[in-house]
This record gives C-alpha cells, structure tokens and sequence, in this order.
C-alpha cells in the first residue's frame, strides 16, 4: 500500500516544510510503485487517469457541457488562466505525478490520456458525465481492447456517488441500500477488464474528501463511515476478482497530517485564510482548510457578541428581547461570548442550528 500526496508551488512562504513534505511523500509513493515491479515503474511510457475531479486536468476544455451558460463560463475561466478542470490555474496531482515519469497527464482532447471528469460517478453516466466505468471502455475501444502494458494507470472514483447519497432522504436510502457497493462492484469489474486487457500497474486510492468528520456537522460520522466502507469494498472487490493493483490509501494520509499538522509545517502562525496556498492541489486544500477548521476559535464566527464579561452583559442589556435565549458563556481562550445552546433543527440546509428566532 502507498501514501498518495501530490501538491504544487505554495504562494506563501511561511509553509516550505510543506511542500517538503509533499514531494517527500510523493517520493516515498513512488519508491514504493518501483519496489512493487521495478522494471515496468522504470519503463513508463504513458499516464492514463480514469475517475473525476480528483484527476481531471481539463476535459472540459476540450468538451462542451451542452448548456450554454455553463459553456461560455468555462471559456471565460480559461481565458483568466484556468485549466478547464477543478484545479482553477493550480496544478492536478495527476500531472505532478505524470511529470515524474516524463510524462503528461493532460485530458483526452488536449494531447494526453486522461480521461477523467469532474463531477462524473464511478458507474452511473449523466449527460456529459461520463462514469469511470464507461471512461475505461471508451479507452479500450480506442486502443482494439489491448490495454498498454508500459502505461502508468490511476483510477479514482466514487466522492460523487458519496456525495449523491449522503444528500438524500431516509426513504431514498431504504430503498437503495446497496448503490454505493453496487457502484464499487461495477468499476472493479471494469477494472478487472482492463487488467486483462494488459494493463499492469493500476493505482486505486480511497476517498479523501471525508478523510475527517466534523464534530459541526451531525452527519459527518455517518457519511465518513460510508466513505470508508466504500473504498473497502472497491478494493475488497478488486480482490476478490484477483486483480493486482495498488491501493492508495489517501484517508490515512489526511488524517495522520490533520492531527499532526506541525510535523508537516502547519503551524497556528500559517494556518490562516490569507495564507491559502495557491495554486494548490485538492489534497493540500483539504488538508489546509481542515486543519484550520480544527484550530479556529467557533465563538467567533457562531456568537452574537465576544468580549470580556462586563461588555456583553451590556450588549445583551441593550439588545433586549431581540437575543431572548442567549446568555453569556465563557470560552476556553478565558474569553467570554454572548450566543445560545446549540439544537439542531434535523435539517440538513442548517450547519449552525438555532433555535430562537430573531424578532
């Protein structure tokens, strides 16, 4: 098993260690890739990416949506600097990974072999969203079914799917209680096709998206445990169908760094909004933004009022009715905040619940 980290360039200069340590990761990733079949790692000769916006280098660039609007944005964010994927003008994982072999992972219309798409599911095909199932057998067609042997594949999906399930209802969940391992059965069968096709070395990561759940969001327990169970039962499944491949296990990786933020350069001095790293990959956006939701202070942004004790019974003597419900709390910087008990309503919409109405 491999570690999977991928980033680029950081804007800010607090955070070397940083980047350090992604192209250390990515070198441990890949000294591991060429113990696992030394003399193929060393003879790649072609980077082919199938799954969504965790590998999509800009396939809508070369692609129409079929809606106009959307069309013309995607032209106009292009026209600022934009790739065409999900990277705006930061660069992908795929094409820091593809670079280290010499190689280039640009879309499929742009001169490479990418075929992945953002937003698009691992076996399901919407509109202009086609699934990594049917990416593979498009590749397949082009090349007569006979999979490149020298090709270095990397098969990502399945965020999508999650995503799609953890915002339906209870009823759509009763009714459909397999889709997810449906959705992993699907593409490690597809996998398994383009294996036999001649395909070698075949690198399958797990999601990373959900990697930590968020003590803010009651939901988050339940959607990370899915994630989970679904990048186990798409490499269980790989198993199972006797396909050699290499599990890349993203989850571990976010959350060993997550809570161990200083060992890899993030400090409270760095971790701030103005010092987002940009351009930047997915994983390294994930990693910031859920380190700073770790270490931000939520009476900042979840109170009516912070101050010291005296100051806030004012503001609340003020307010009057209009904070009935509140009452003035301490926090655990010694700092004192002016807000009410958290309730959820049981609505999804809400992330912050409330209870009292404003009047």
């Amino acid at each position: 098993m491999i570690y999977w980290a991928c980033t680029s360039t950081m804007r800010d200069k607090k955070m070397p260690n940083l980047r350090q340590f992604a192209l250390s990761a990515i070198f441990l990733a890949l000294i591991t890739l060429a113990i696992f079949d030394t003399a193929s790692a060393a003879g790649f000769n072609q980077f082919i990416g199938f799954g969504d916006s965790n590998l999509d280098t800009g396939y809508l660039r070369y692609h129409k949506t079929g809606n106009t609007a959307l069309d013309q944005s995607i032209s106009a964010a292009i026209a600022d600097g934009a790739k065409g994927g999900f990277a705006g003008n930061g660069v992908m994982c795929s094409t820091l990974l593809a670079k280290r072999f010499g190689l280039n992972a640009a879309p499929i219309g742009g001169g490479g072999s990418n075929y992945a798409i953002g937003a698009s599911f691992a076996a399901i095909d919407k509109s202009v969203l086609v699934s990594a199932v049917q990416q593979i057998r498009n590749y397949l067609s082009t090349v007569n079914g006979a999979a490149n042997p020298k090709a270095l594949y990397v098969i990502k999906s399945g965020d999508n799917d999650l995503s799609h399930v953890s915002k339906q209802d209870a009823a759509w969940n009763a009714a459909n209680p397999d889709y997810l391992s449906q959705q992993a059965s699907a593409l490690a069968s597809e996998i398994k096709v383009l294996q036999s096709a001649g395909a070698r070395i075949i690198i399958v990561p797990n999601s990373m998206y959900y990697a930590i759940p968020d003590a803010e969001d009651p939901n988050s327990a339940e959607t990370y445990a899915r994630s989970v169970e679904y990048g186990a039962n798409l490499w269980s499944d790989l198993s199972t169908k006797k396909v050699t491949f290499i599990p890349a296990d993203i989850d571990s990786l976010v959350k060993y760094i997550v809570h161990n933020p200083k060992v890899f350069g993030f400090t409270d001095a760095s971790v701030l909004p103005v010092n987002s790293p940009s351009p930047v990959s997915a994983l390294v956006a994930i990693i910031f933004w859920q380190f700073l939701r770790l270490k931000r202070e939520s009476h900042w942004t979840q109170s009516v009022a912070v101050g010291d004790k005296e100051f806030l019974q004012s503001v609340k003597k003020s307010l009057n009715h209009h904070v009935h419900g509140r009452s003035v709390e301490s926090t655990d910087s010694g700092r004192f905040q002016l807000r009410e008990a958290q309730t959820s309503y049981g609505l999804k919409s809400f992330e912050y619940p409330n209870t009292f109405v404003w009047s």
